[in-house]
């Protein structure tokens, strides 16, 4: 079984995040002015997230079927909080800025390497060319 090292690694960075935001939901609210509730409502999402790229890291047929859709979902990740980041600037802080650009660069490499793995159809399938 070959397992998709992007998107295990995508999964660690997500639970690390997770684990993180749920852990400092007030600290994070101070810098990010976002309702605690959403907060934990992203913590909570990217857990699960992180559930299915662990899945989807050991088992190829699935990984094969939605690769595409992970990182289309890692690139909206990175215009969604960019846009809001522009839009709510008035309401960061210079520490928000540093934690969304970092966060964003980070989903970026992540969804670059997913992307440039080789892993594609046909090495899925057994064909290298």
């Amino acid at each position: 079984m070959k397992i998709v090292k992007s998107l295990l690694a995508n999964a660690v960075f997500s639970i690390a995040s997770s684990s993180i935001i749920l852990l400092n939901v007030s600290w994070l609210s101070v810098h990010i002015p976002l309702n605690k509730d959403l907060w934990l409502l992203m913590g909570a999402g990217l857990f699960v997230f992180a559930l299915q790229l662990t899945f989807l890291a050991f088992n190829q047929t699935w990984a094969q079927k939605l690769i595409k859709h992970v990182i289309r979902s890692d690139f909206a990740w990175i215009i969604v909080t960019l846009l809001s980041a522009v839009y709510f600037n008035a309401a960061l802080t210079a520490q928000a800025w540093l934690i969304i650009i970092s966060v964003n660069l980070i989903v970026l490499m992540l969804a670059l390497w997913q992307r440039t793995e080789g892993f594609t159809e046909n090495i899925c399938l057994g064909r290298d060319s």
